[in-house]
């Protein structure tokens, strides 16, 4: 046993015996005289003086005072007296089990199948067996998925059944594994230095600490994995061009054949078309003796290419999905070696303009666009000679410039697109405005912003103007003013589920707004009205994406479930593998739009002898002092002891 103090600081107060001594230095002196009026008087006043105890009463009562300031400061230090402790009666055993998709991985070429995970279940119920059974310990477990946890918590004994019957039930996840909050869960718990946490992994981890010991599953000379680790779809000379990433990790040496399938491809034919399957072979050659040895290649895969099996005439503008395998591989898993490849349908914007007197700001500024936006939309302008009849359905983006059309007048505005009215000449009946007499002005007048919108983002209204407008002197409150001259608004935009209408009640003519604002605004109007539902097609487990619609709703399905999103833009976490479907319901009177992606195991997950280092590090639980008995009392009384003695010699000196 030894005595410790708890608080030190306390013995701060030491610093009083100092200002004691202090006190007694600067102390008056003076001598005492005693005037006696008789001979006995003065040899009684004798007798007292030679009381020994007088010669040393100032030194005692010094040193009397300084013991309880000492004292004192001691109390102040919490005073304790400790023992030596540590908790070693009970065994117990924390087990963590990598449950990521790289635990997935069997014995390759066939034969026993058997995977990491399932080794280590088999090795969690040997740990039953031995620290429940034989030791009468505790036992917990961790699943270490993307988010661990704990399945089993300290059970003894009388959960051995339950336990069992547990791990029967558990599975490997499709994802990646946290391997560092696993062991975060742990660090309350290893203070006992009779605890032992035990990792399963497939993952060559470094320094974990003592309190760790690491189990690694993986055997480089019976597993061995090849992927195909992703796929980069381009057009190349009007020309869809397959960019595969394959992959091999462990010790492989093979030749083997991969597969595309183009389904659903547009031949410029009535219907589409499934072309035949090509076949690429591929060989790899690897002896990787180290765990994080990775050998890649890119293969590039075209329909024209004929030592394939393509054909010369196989250029087609658009495909509904490619499948592409590696045949026959029997490698340690068997989720990487396909994938679906989407997103060869792009986005058609169909385009109309009528003018009373057309321009070429929407050529050009149309041409551009398509350039700019080839890789995910197509669009598609048809400019109408003066005085044609324009068609009001079939289209996505009507423009009306100057003349509105008689039709427009008679049937109405088109119900299955986008319309902009350009310099209106009357109010086509259920727009929702209301026009007046033409503003002209000798010089530009300047435009000012209205509300902040994403069809005005990026355009700087101070360096344009207009010489000559239409007033607009009523509109509904659907519309949303982007742009003034002076108070009258010169921009207007409606997006309603059954109206989606943009206002611009002058001509270009009588602008400037020509050159980088004008195409500017027609990339908001493309992307703001028209938003792609999703700009990638493959991603991976976990992943998160982010959807719009260019209509009301959306409905997301995939094999396990079906519901409608509303709310744009918003995001989506992908916990499932395989095809998530996404229809477009516009809310227009147009047919639905069907988009797709793919999800798959992450690439990280295919290389099965990863190494990773461990940023946390948990070590056993050192001896520590345990309170066996608290001092203060035992000091205090001591205090009042000195105490008395002091308040008795002050006493007796003035007796």
């Amino acid at each position: 046993m030894t005595l410790q103090w708890l608080l030190p600081i306390g013995f701060f107060g030491l610093f009083g015996i100092g200002v004691l001594l202090l006190i007694y230095l600067i102390k008056p002196s003076y001598q005492k005289r005693v005037i006696s009026s008789s001979y006995a008087w003065r040899r009684v006043l004798k007798k007292k003086k030679e009381l020994p105890i007088d010669r040393f009463r100032n030194i005692l009562l010094f040193l009397l005072q300084a013991l309880i300031l000492a004292v004192c400061a001691m109390v102040f230090a919490k005073p304790n007296l400790m023992k030596e402790a540590i908790l070693e009666d009970v065994t117990e055993r924390i087990i963590i089990v990598d449950a990521s998709a790289r635990m997935r991985a069997g014995y390759a070429g066939g034969g026993e199948n058997e995977t990491r995970f399932d080794r280590a279940i088999d090795e969690v119920r040997i740990s039953l067996d031995d620290v429940l059974i034989e030791e009468n310990g505790l036992i917990s477990l961790i699943l270490a998925d993307e988010e661990p946890h704990y399945v089993l918590d300290r059970i003894d004994r009388r959960g051995y059944s339950d336990a069992i019957r547990l791990l029967n039930e558990l599975t490997c996840t499709n994802g990646r594994c946290d391997m560092e909050a696993a062991l975060e869960l742990t660090r309350d718990r290893v203070y006992n230095a009779a605890t032992e946490v035990v990792v399963y992994s497939g993952t060559e981890y470094g320094d974990m600490g003592d309190a760790v010991r690491a189990v690694n599953l993986a055997e480089l000379d019976r597993e061995w994995n090849v992927c195909i680790a992703g796929c980069d779809v381009v057009t190349e000379d009007n020309e869809f061009v397959f960019n595969i990433d394959v992959a091999a990790y462990g010790m492989v040496s093979m030749k083997k054949t991969m597969t595309v399938r183009i389904k659903g491809a547009d031949l410029g034919e009535e219907e589409l078309s499934d072309l035949p399957v090509l076949q690429i072979p591929i060989s790899f050659k690897v002896n990787a003796e180290s765990a994080g040895y990775e050998q890649r290649q890119t293969i590039r895969v075209r329909a024209t290419d004929e030592s394939i099996g393509g054909r010369a005439d196989f250029y087609y503008s658009s495909f509904r999905e490619a499948d592409i395998r590696i045949e026959e591989l029997r490698d340690s898993i068997a989720d990487d070696d396909a994938m679906v490849v989407f997103g060869g349908i792009k986005d058609t914007i169909n385009v109309q303009y009528s003018s009373g007197e057309t321009n070429v700001f929407y050529y050009l500024g149309m041409t551009i666009l398509r350039d700019s936006l080839r890789d995910m939309r197509d669009i598609s302008f048809k400019q109408l000679d003066v005085g044609a009849t324009p068609e009001l359905s079939g289209y996505d983006l009507y423009i009306f410039e100057h003349q509105i059309p008689d039709a427009v007048i008679a049937y109405g505005l088109p119900k299955d697109g986008v319309i902009l009215l350009v310099d209106p000449d009357r109010d086509p009946e259920g727009v929702g405005i209301k026009l007046g007499e033409k503003q002209s002005f000798s010089t530009l007048q300047p435009l000012s912003a209205g509300q902040a919108h994403p069809l005005t983002e990026y355009m700087d209204p101070a360096r344009n103007g207009v010489s000559e407008y239409t007033r607009v002197m009523e509109y509904d409150d659907s519309f949303v003013p982007l742009l003034y001259c002076g108070e009258d608004p010169v921009l207007l935009a409606k997006n309603t589920p059954s109206q989606k209408i943009v206002v611009m009640p002058f001509s270009l003519n009588m602008s400037n707004i020509i050159g980088w604002d004008f195409e500017t605004f027609l990339y908001n109007l493309i992307t703001y009205y028209f938003p792609l539902t999703v700009t990638k097609y493959n991603f991976e487990l976990g992943d998160t994406v982010t959807l719009n619609c260019k209509g009301e709703s959306l409905i997301i399905a995939n094999e396990e479930t079906s519901y409608v999103m509303r709310s744009f833009p918003s995001e989506l976490k992908l916990d499932k593998l395989g095809a998530y479907t996404f229809t477009v319901r516009s809310g227009l009177d147009k047919p639905d739009e069907v988009r797709k992606i793919m999800v798959r195991i992450p690439h990280s997950e295919s290389a099965i002898f990863a190494v990773s280092e461990a940023k946390i590090a948990l070590d056993r639980g050192e001896i520590y002092a345990e309170a066996v008995k608290d001092l203060f009392p035992y000091f205090a009384a001591f205090i009042i002891l000195m105490l008395f003695v002091e308040w008795w010699l002050q006493f007796r000196s003035e007796a």
